[in-house]
């Protein structure tokens, strides 16, 4: 984990891990990384990890698994407070189970992604307002 600029995330990671890849970090003197390395995390709930004596000149936790909402008409505000969205962003998994209300489709967000639709979906959120959430790398 540590000789890469960008790792993807999917699963809360172990504290004994990211320590580990911390101190790799740091021992390395020929790193193959310049600059802040990003942990693009797509794991619900985020929870932003803490780097104590690193700072974030050498890790930067960026949360990925988020939908930015730019349509009012179709919602507004806070959505998912209890796992600490910012106001206008929504999880897909909760946006997906608005969407299938919205067009009739009887399925739910659990289980294996359906490939052949996903196509059809990501149009339906588009059509609705929702998009990607903008990543900042700084």
């Amino acid at each position: 984990m540590a000789r890469y600029k960008y790792v993807i995330i999917g699963k809360p990671l172990k504290k004994s891990l990211l320590k580990k890849a911390m101190h790799e970090r740091r021992s390395l003197n020929d790193l193959p990384v310049a600059g802040p390395q990003y942990l693009l995390d797509y794991t619900v709930p985020f929870i932003p990890l803490k780097f104590e004596g690193f700072g974030d000149s050498f890790f930067q936790h960026i949360q990925i698994a988020v939908l930015k909402v730019s349509n009012d008409e179709f919602l507004r505000g806070y959505y998912d407070v209890c796992t600490g969205t910012s106001q206008n962003h929504i999880y897909p998994c909760h946006a997906g189970c608005i969407l299938n209300m919205i067009i009739g489709r009887e399925t739910d967000e659990t289980g294996e992604i359906v490939i052949a639709e996903m196509d059809s979906m990501w149009n339906v959120a588009v059509k609705n307002g929702l998009g990607n959430k903008p990543l900042i790398f700084e």
